[in-house]
């Protein structure tokens, strides 16, 4: 019987197992925050990995607010229900979060009752809280808030408790930093993009031709002075028609190339030549962007565009100006300099734009003042001094002036390495934000395009569909009611209740004139001030019409004027309305009651019966359905209570007398609370034809799988790509994490007693153990030696590994004459790999053979075990089903590879499994 561990012992394997999962949670937070976890989640995270690993009852996270003299309880693990994100703390030196804010510095505190520096707050009474930890949570200008940890039992802190929640407030500091800079280039990206939006409005109500584009150049739609640009006396002489053709033939591939990236989700300018309808040659400029669903897919193409003739040198010139300083502003990788506390620059490496330029010489070995000017000298080294002390920073940004113009960068500093003091080393990337930069001197520079580009921001649109009563909002529109965007849009008569009651009737004349006089009315009317706030709001309502004329959905805009309104400045916008074009159903509609009158019809039923509207409405369904018995009808009628659509062959008779073969789909719709019929006719003719084009489409179905197993094959290479490229992070982001916390102890090592170095050796060990997984988490991703050595190596190396965890008996025959293509060798180790890991979940095996035959025709790959088996047709059809994914990847490999996949498994103890995999070799492959 072993001896018991002496006290001292126990103490310190307790400390060191303290030291280990401290150390883990760490690393797992860094890890989340790298993949991009939100804010919130990450706190969460944070809180209660400090209540776990400090062995607490309570933590969290208190936000600084912007008045400055509160905090926020906006994470939390222990405290009353209710108080997370409504409960406050002074941040004043009277409470301990805010005495902590305020000494900047960690505060421990052993017992709250007797504490002298501070009293409180109430909150941690309530909570009868007796010990507690607190550090600051720094941030980008100012703190971001305080870290707290609390025990309802008195407790001494240690330097490692301390270390390790200063740890956790840096992985949050940074995380907030980095999500805080995002979150400005996101409204700034989306401030670009609401000034595009506003200057189409602008253009639609000049002088400009603005027309939508399908993706084949079909010209969807058209304004009056585009259907005059290119000579057409109406829009049915133009619509409908592919633009390509009068495109002057030079630039008809600019165009075309044009049209294809708008449908990729760019947008762009293009001058181009055309020759109108009757001869007259233009220049021209377009302004192409992608014009957008309610879904967020690419509906057309948008395009603005203006005669550059009288001005077109002038304006050549500025275009070309422009596109060279956007081609130079694009995408710029980082300046990276290695510096110390002082300045001085070890490593210099310019971006690939400026390397021409800029000589490294010109800097190594000088100080950043000497080469730099004296402002952006100041703010770099300012940021290096609050990276020495909080071991990062993130922000501050300068301008140089560079050979190419005057750039503006963004910083991000890191210590390099474990060294303190005076022989720090940093690492300081300096990340091109010209563009951003530029953008806002744009922004604020062109007075004509800033003001309604600015405007813009705040106009939300809608769209009420009169066959459906049903509408939808945009997001800016549920924005300026206060709305969450996840809800559906009110109804016509929950939104006349947001509005003043004296100006209630506005909306519905203003949809009156719009629907009857084809009007486009703005109104302006307040808002319903037993809601809230009343506001003045400014809105533009369009009747949209099919080309039958018929008025199908009523569309419009609205802003918030109220600042405008109370300013008496009475700036009138033009409102952008997007009309969408709708083609002619190819099928005849009827809508009729349960005794069959006909109530409606489309413009297709007309025309293929050979009556008129007003005709047809005279008639009831028996005057047209010869194939099926008016009773029988009637039955399946009424069938249609249960609310089951159904289909129904027969015949009707035309005016003429002839008659045709029609598939009737037939279903249930409600018009102002009354159930009717509504009736969806095909003509089935032409049904015999359609097997030809069956039999093509058959084909076109081969050639696309085979595509498929192309495309399969190409995944499957991006997932070994991945796979390297995840190794290769989770090698340099956890393997730096921990490398730094091995360094940290190192240092404390040599500041400590010869029992502590002790303890501290163990810790250090614990902390080689981490590192070891991480590498062979980074080698079972994609092991390297698969490239360098073959596929031998790594099979043996892979067997090995789960030899040593499982226990088996492993008898290799590896027959391999040479080396195997890249592809063939990574599908045979997937697949060994892939049956080693599901042997060691479920066969329970002793023994396991592995097998490769490799002759000039063929490879044979043969995985077997002496585990309990299965049903190799029930797996099988798991498999196929997706039930099984491991078997269904492996066989998917294998047969992407060109080769066949077997399995060969019965149920009971011994019976085991065999997998076989045969490649076809058409020439030995050379190494």
């Amino acid at each position: 019987m072993p001896s018991p561990l002496a006290p001292d012992q126990r103490q310190t394997e307790r400390l060191l197992t303290q030291r280990a999962r401290q150390s883990t949670a760490i690393a797992d937070l860094g890890l989340r925050a790298l993949e991009g976890m939100d804010l919130q989640s990450l706190m969460d995270r944070a809180v209660q990995a400090v209540v776990e690993t400090l062995e607490v009852e309570m933590c969290k996270v208190l936000e600084l607010l912007p008045e400055g003299d509160k905090l926020l309880l906006c994470a939390g693990v222990g405290w009353h229900a209710g108080l997370l994100g409504q409960a406050t703390v002074s941040a004043g030196i009277e409470s301990q979060a805010g005495y902590t804010l305020q000494s900047q510095h960690p505060v421990v505190v052993s017992d709250l009752c007797s504490e002298d520096r501070f009293h409180g707050p109430s909150l941690l009474f309530e909570h009868e809280v007796v010990s507690g930890l607190s550090v600051v949570i720094f941030g980008k200008d100012r703190p971001f808030g305080v870290l707290c940890a609390h025990t309802t039992r008195q407790r001494l802190f240690t330097e490692d408790d301390i270390h390790f929640l200063q740890a956790v407030a840096h992985v949050l500091a940074t995380a907030i930093q980095r999500r805080q800079s995002d979150a400005k280039l996101q409204a700034q990206s989306a401030t670009l993009q609401a000034s595009e939006v506003r200057l189409r409005a602008i253009f639609d109500s000049g002088p400009e031709c603005v027309k939508l584009l399908a993706a084949d150049g079909t010209l969807l739609e058209m304004n009056a002075a585009g259907l005059s640009m290119i000579e057409a006396d109406s829009a049915e002489q133009a619509l409908g028609r592919c633009i390509y053709p009068l495109v002057a033939p030079k630039h008809r591939a600019d165009f075309q190339m044009l049209v294809e990236r708008v449908f990729r989700g760019e947008s762009g300018i293009l001058e181009f030549e055309i020759v109108g309808l009757k001869g007259t040659r233009r220049r021209l400029e377009t302004h192409a962007s992608p014009l957008r669903g309610s879904n967020g897919r690419i509906i057309s193409q948008l395009s603005i565009t203006r005669d550059v003739g009288p001005r077109r040198r002038a304006e050549e010139g500025l275009r070309l100006a422009y596109a060279q300083l956007t081609a130079t502003m694009d995408a710029l990788p980082d300046w990276m300099f290695e510096v110390d506390t002082t300045g001085r620059i070890f490593d210099f490496r310019a971006s690939p734009l400026d390397r021409p330029s800029v000589q490294p010489a010109k800097f190594l070995g000088k100080r950043l003042c000497e080469v730099l000017p004296a402002e952006a000298a100041q703010i770099i080294g300012d940021a290096i001094q609050k990276a020495d002390s909080l071991g990062m920073y993130w922000g501050g940004t300068y301008s140089l002036d560079l050979p190419r113009g005057k750039c503006w960068f963004e910083l991000s500093i890191a210590r390099k390495g474990q060294s303190l003091g005076a022989d720090s080393r940093f690492v300081l990337l300096a990340r091109d934000i010209t563009d951003r930069i530029r953008i806002e001197q744009e922004l604020r520079a062109s007075r004509a395009s800033l003001e309604e580009a600015q405007a813009i921001a705040s106009l939300g649109s809608w769209q009420f569909d009169t066959d459906r009563l049903v509408g939808t909002w945009s997001k800016e529109m549920f924005r300026l009611f206060d709305r969450d965007p996840s809800e559906k849009a009110p109804s016509f008569e929950e939104y006349l209740e947001t509005i003043h009651p004296e100006d209630r009737h506005l909306l519905p004349e203003a949809n009156a004139r719009a629907i009857q006089n084809d009007e486009k009315p703005e109104i302006v009317y307040r808002t319903n001030p037993a809601l809230g706030p009343m506001r003045y709001l400014s809105g533009r309502v369009q009747a949209d019409r099919d080309a039958h004329g018929r008025v199908f959905q009523l569309a419009g805009t609205l802003r918030d004027v109220t600042k405008l309104k109370l300013a008496d400045d009475a700036l009138r916008e033009s409102e952008k309305r997007f009309r969408v074009l709708i083609d002619q159903a190819a099928d005849s509609m009827f809508v009729h009651d349960f005794d069959g009158k006909l109530l409606d019809v489309n413009r297709s039923a007309c025309e293929s019966l050979g009556y008129s509207r007003d005709e047809l409405l005279t008639l009831s369904v028996a005057d047209l359905e010869t194939g099926v018995p008016d009773k029988a009808l009637r039955e399946k009628w009424e069938s249609l209570q249960s609310g089951t659509p159904f289909t129904v062959n027969g015949r009707h008779r035309r005016k003429d007398g002839t008659e045709f073969p029609v598939e009737v789909r037939v279903g249930l719709i409600e018009a102002g609370g009354v159930h009717l019929i509504l009736g969806l006719v095909r003509d089935v003719t032409e049904r015999k034809h359609a097997e030809a084009e069956r039999q093509r489409l058959y084909t076109e179905l081969r050639i696309a799988l085979e595509r498929t197993q192309s495309l399969s094959r190409e995944v499957l290479t991006a997932q070994e790509t991945e796979r390297s490229q995840i190794a290769r992070e989770l090698h340099d982001e956890i393997g730096q994490v921990l490398t730094a916390v091995s360094l940290k102890l190192h240092h404390l090592k040599s500041c400590c007693g010869e029992e502590s170095q002790r303890e501290l050796d163990a810790g250090l060990s614990l902390i080689d153990s981490a590192i070891n997984e991480v590498r062979d988490m980074s080698l079972n991703l994609r092991p390297p030696m698969l490239d360098v050595l073959g596929l031998e190596p790594t099979i043996r190396w892979c067997v090995d590994q789960h030899r040593e965890l499982a226990g088996w008996q492993v008898q290799l025959d590896l027959r391999l004459e040479s080396r195997l293509s890249p592809n063939l060798e990574i599908t045979c180790f997937r697949v060994v790999q892939a049956a080693l890991t599901n042997i060691a979940r479920h066969a329970k095996a002793s023994q396991v053979d592995i097998e490769i035959r490799h002759s000039e025709a063929e490879l044979e790959l043969v995985v077997s075990d002496n585990g309990v088996g299965f049903n190799s047709g029930e797996i099988q059809q798991r498999s196929e089903q997706g039930g099984s994914f491991g078997l269904s990847a492996m066989r998917q490999r294998v047969e992407l590879a060109g080769g066949t996949f077997r399995i060969d498994s019965s149920p009971g103890f011994g019976r085991g499994t065999t997998i076989r995999a045969y490649f076809p070799l058409l020439a030995a492959t050379p190494g």
